[in-house]
């Protein structure tokens, strides 16, 4: 039966809100492609909460501990997020006065909302205008199906790209071409890479995170990984990344049981050294699997190891950097990553604490339908409002503009050409 200003299938509607498919099958395909990306899995709905009156009136976020933030856009393409700073200050003791510390401090990201579009598939001659109903409502159809699994994988890649450059693909690419060409601070849709980068062998990058001085200083440090015992990941290394964690308060998720755990997605080839026999990690991996194979999140083929929570993510090999000429680049610039091969020894490994990434989106999927000249030619698409950035706080109360706070991530990087099993 035709819906919301249909009057066959064959039409599309003429009002501003006529879709070929229900508003409902919109919500379940956008719900279903989270849900087949890892990284979805780590993503929780955040609210505000508006607190105070008057003058110290103020919205915060609310939500529960995730490693990546989401908000949903309902008006406008821009929502902000807010971090409330941990309270700081020396404590007192016995029946001297109780001492005022800092509070009501607050940093603040902006994220801003743009359109990605799916491939038109084609409908192949055989399907009716009629059956193109059955196609899109039927979670067993091969178009559907298609849609949905092509948005789980484009999912994977913002979040990354939104993790190693700072903004998904859609907020970096130029306007010419449909992008926003944001400024992270080095130029209109310019990469801004990690600023808690742990390098094997080296340790931390020096220098300060957002400027061209660091970026330079991080190439050096990538490029002199090197076929040596301490640039491989060892036990000794995810052991010292406690103390690089806690060093750059890299913020955990609290478990239920209450202990502190980061996610860490791994390139696969990084997962085979950890678990091959005969490595240092075996025995460890051995005694970690039992709890990694419980974890509710990703089950077999994830390891706990010191509250690091390793699970293999294949796409992570696409984005081992790429250095020529003094320059940086995460992986590819190529439109589509999906035919993308690198070829690098750098493998590397994210660490995911609480809200390490923010995700802005609309809350749906919107099916277009378009059948060409002549009746002939048809095509469905599918379109989604989302975007991505790496959490970098800033300060909006007054203070200087260069405080910045990345607290919920780290970025490590290791020589690894793969193994020979």
């Amino acid at each position: 039966m035709a819906s919301q200003g249909q009057v066959t299938w064959e039409t599309q509607g003429t009002g501003t809100n006529d879709y070929i498919v229900p508003f409902e099958t919109e919500k379940n395909i956008a719900h279903e492609f989270r849900f087949r990306s890892a990284f979805g899995k780590l993503s929780k709905p955040m609210k505000q909460m508006t607190v105070g009156s008057g003058p110290e009136q103020r919205d915060l976020d609310v939500g529960e501990s995730a490693a990546i933030w989401s908000k949903e856009i309902t008006s406008g393409d821009e929502v902000r997020f807010t971090l409330e700073q941990n309270m700081r200050g020396a404590p007192t003791y016995g029946d001297a006065e109780v001492r005022v510390g800092d509070y009501l401090a607050y940093l603040h990201q902006n994220i801003i909302l743009n359109k990605l579009d799916t491939p038109a598939v084609p409908v192949i001659e055989e399907m009716s205008a009629q059956r193109v109903k059955e196609v899109i409502s039927n979670p067993e159809s091969r178009i559907r199906g298609q849609i949905t699994m092509y948005l789980a994988e484009q999912y994977t890649y913002d979040v990354l790209d939104g993790f190693f450059k700072g903004m998904s693909r859609n907020l970096q690419e130029p306007k010419a071409n449909g992008g926003r060409a944001l400024d992270l601070g080095l130029g209109a849709g310019v990469q801004c890479s990690p600023e808690n980068f742990l390098i094997a062998g080296s340790g931390f990058v020096s220098g300060t995170g957002g400027s061209s001085a660091y970026e330079t200083q991080l190439v050096t440090d990538l490029g002199g990984l090197e076929d040596t015992a301490g640039d491989y990941i060892t036990r000794d290394f995810i052991h010292n990344m406690r103390y690089a964690v806690s060093q750059r308060k890299v913020a955990p998720m609290a478990e239920t049981d209450g202990r502190e755990t980061w996610y860490c997605p791994t390139d696969p080839h990084l997962m085979a050294r950890l678990t091959k026999p005969g490595m240092p990690l075996f025995e460890a991996w051995k005694f970690a699997k039992e709890r990694g194979d419980k974890n509710p999140v990703f089950g077999h083929g994830s390891l706990e190891l010191d509250g690091f929570i390793f699970y293999p993510e294949e796409r992570l090999k696409q984005y081992r950097p790429i250095l020529t000429g003094g320059t940086l680049l995460w992986g590819s610039n190529a439109p589509d990553k999906r035919e993308v091969t690198v070829t690098s020894n750098i493998a590397l490994l994210m660490v995911l604490g609480n809200g390490a990434i923010l995700e802005g989106h609309n809350g749906a999927v919107n099916i277009t339908y378009d059948e060409g000249r002549h009746g002939k030619g048809k095509t469905i698409a599918g379109h989604v409002k989302q975007s991505f950035m790496r959490a970098v706080w800033k300060p909006k109360d007054g203070r200087a503009a260069t405080v910045r706070i990345q607290q919920g991530s780290m970025a490590c990087a290791f020589y690894e050409p793969g193994l020979e099993f």
